[in-house]
């Protein structure tokens, strides 16, 4: 394991000084991200969509990772970001980000808030 975590620090290093003599320079960044107005169930399933990506980040693993947003139930979030709503981006080509299931040619990880609910309510009603 001491070795991946070395070859994944060397080659971090390798990218950022290939990065340099081509004159870029990459910058890392801090978001704050402030969400309110979520039910448990909601906030469980955001977590988890976290720790997966912090996971999938120290594995050095690459995978979708998908949340399912259920804007006509009961997930109205209320978020910001660094201190403003958040804004959506035109960078890359946005016709290629609404993709049905059966268009990803990977795995992916896709979470359902919903789930998470029943599976809160029947560990309510084991322990009543």
């Amino acid at each position: 394991m001491k070795f991946l975590k070395t070859a994944q620090l060397s080659l971090s290093k390798a990218r950022t000084s290939f990065l340099r003599l081509l004159g870029i320079r990459e910058r890392r960044g801090c978001l704050e991200i402030r969400i309110d107005n979520l039910t448990k169930a909601q906030a469980i399933a955001i977590e988890d969509m976290l720790g997966i990506w912090m996971a999938l980040s120290s594995a050095g693993s690459s995978r979708w990772v998908s949340f399912y947003a259920d804007g006509d139930g009961n997930f109205h979030p209320k978020i910001l970001v660094n201190g403003r709503k958040p804004q959506t981006t035109m960078l890359g080509d946005p016709r290629t980000r609404w993709k049905r299931f059966n268009e990803i040619h990977d795995e992916g990880y896709f979470i359902d808030f919903d789930a998470i609910a029943g599976a809160l309510r029947e560990k309510a009603r084991m322990t009543a």
